[in-house]
């Protein structure tokens, strides 16, 4: 035993025998043995944060210690070894089971990979893989219902698992708009406008803030009802459409923007004829040309603008004749 602890072991024994309950002292030797021991079970994470934990408390006071910590920075090197090898060979099966089709497990073992070796060489393209995976099984390039409902949210957990990892770039932007979009394949439209709202607010210069503009005009479509109904969502549907229109006038989407904006100023359109003839029926006709006036004015463009025009002349013509 070294001169040094011979010289503190009253003070050892006071701190021993007067430490509060539940409080153990357990020295780097103790470490060293638990890392050892989960070393030969075959842990090499709870090993490497035990020999960790040794290697700090190891005072290396005499040659004891010094055989010790170099006992420590091997097994830390086989360590290091043995999870590079074994992140090789799960990196190896996931690119398999990917060329293999095989999505679901693919994304099983790039994940596994992420989290069981994250300092790997192979943390990169495991990224990567996981999000071709994902995709895979999103199938957003044509939305076929060739996979139960289920994937959806299977593809959506792997894609939070790499927002997670991802916060920041262009990656991250794409991650965040395949979220909203597996909501908006799995028709939750409530959900997937409130992603597609944070690409445009974190990711405002992104490609992807086109597109998820685009998407919140079409999950509020989604929303929208019949002419009879309230007409809250169609609006707002509108609304997003007329901004998309004016802030990405080169879009590839602009043409699908403007025949849902032309069925959108229709139902509007309709909604108020529809509402101008109830009143006119119940005798209010002020009420009724308020509405007629409406559809002129904001909707001319419509097949709605001839018969509300006819209905207000006719109007017109009534307050004339009284």
């Amino acid at each position: 035993m070294s001169t040094t602890i011979l010289k503190n072991l009253p003070l050892i024994a006071f701190l021993l025998f007067n430490a509060p309950a539940g409080i153990s002292f357990v020295s780097h030797i103790d470490h060293f043995e638990s890392g050892r021991e989960y070393f030969y079970q075959g842990k090499t994470k709870e090993a490497r944060i035990e020999f960790r934990k040794s290697e700090r408390l190891n005072p290396r006071l005499d040659e004891i210690d010094k055989q010790l910590a170099a006992e420590v920075i091997r097994y830390l090197k086989e360590i290091k070894e043995k999870e590079r090898h074994a992140a090789s060979s799960r990196y190896t099966a996931a690119r398999d089971h990917e060329a293999k089709g095989n999505f679901i497990a693919a994304g099983r073992a790039y994940r596994e990979l992420i989290e069981q070796y994250p300092g790997s060489k192979e943390v990169t393209s495991a990224l990567d893989g996981l999000y071709r995976v994902a995709t895979g099984i999103l199938k957003d390039e044509d939305r076929p219902r060739l996979f139960a409902e289920s994937n959806y949210s299977r593809a959506r957990r792997l894609f939070q698992f790499l927002s997670e990892r991802l916060p920041f770039g262009e990656k991250a932007a794409r991650v965040q708009y395949k979220i909203g979009l597996s909501y908006f394949y799995d028709d939750d439209f409530p959900k997937a406008a409130l992603h597609y709202k944070r690409v445009i607010e974190n990711y405002p210069q992104s490609p992807y803030a086109e597109k998820a503009l685009f998407g919140i005009a079409m999950a509020y479509l989604n929303q929208s009802t019949a002419p009879p109904r309230d007409q809250t969502m169609t609006r707002r549907a509108r609304e997003k459409l007329r901004n998309f229109q004016q802030l990405f006038p080169d879009s590839p989407l602009q043409k699908d923007a403007e025949e849902k904006l032309f069925s959108l100023n229709e139902q509007l359109a309709e909604h108020l004829y529809r509402i101008g003839t109830f009143y006119k029926r119940q005798g209010e006709l002020a009420a009724a040309k308020i509405y007629y006036e409406s559809i002129l004015n904001d909707y001319s463009e419509t097949s709605w603008a001839a018969p509300g025009r006819d209905r207000l002349n006719e109007l017109t013509t009534k307050a004339a004749v009284r």
